[in-house]
């Protein structure tokens, strides 16, 4: 099951019933769209004027996301000799699953029905960000090669009553109907082959 998009005071709220170092994690997630297995995996010298410089695991592509003053400086302060979020594991760093766990356990608490994890904090910085930079620039922050996704991240806050300009909502429809007609072409071409 994919995870919901909620808003962002919402998600804010659970966060800060995390204990403090997860939440702390899951702010930086918040904060930088990072998914939370870069996030828990950044070490000291990840850290460095006022920026997170990581190496994302997933594209392998290197990455730098601006902080503010307040959590960068929490993140120098909790920071371990290894790892920023030291843990107990093999990893020696808090591990994704723990983070998972924690967020999932306090919607839980709250009451939340929709399926917020980790990941919904990387939904929550998409639509912020397609509203301050636009889809491309979001596309890019978001490191996705894939702009079908990118739209599904930044346009997740809409079934929620979100709102879109005219011009927004021209390019998601235009991206839907790119994607819908490259399955059907596949679909043809599978038939086709089959056949």
């Amino acid at each position: 099951m994919r995870s919901s998009y909620i808003k962002k005071d919402a998600l804010e709220r659970l966060f800060s019933s995390l204990p403090a170092k997860t939440a702390l994690c899951a702010r930086l997630c918040l904060e930088t769209g990072m998914r939370v297995g870069d996030a828990v995996a950044i070490k000291p010298e990840n850290l460095v004027g006022g920026k997170v410089i990581y190496i994302a695991q997933k594209t392998g592509k290197k990455d730098v996301k601006k902080l503010t003053k307040a959590l960068f400086n929490e993140l120098l302060t909790v920071s371990g000799e290894n790892f920023v979020f030291t843990g107990r594991g093999k990893s020696g760093h808090l591990t994704r699953q723990a983070v998972w766990k924690a967020v999932k356990k306090a919607a839980a608490l709250a009451g939340e029905v929709a399926n917020v994890t980790p990941h919904t904090a990387r939904k929550v910085y998409a639509v912020e960000m397609r509203e301050a930079v636009g889809l491309k620039e979001t596309q890019k922050l978001l490191q996705h090669s894939n702009a079908d996704v990118t739209a599904l991240y930044a346009f997740s806050d809409v079934a929620l009553g979100g709102q879109v300009s005219a011009a927004e909502l021209e390019r998601l429809i235009e991206t839907i109907a790119k994607r819908t007609a490259r399955y059907v072409i596949k679909a043809l071409i599978a038939k086709k082959n089959k056949a």
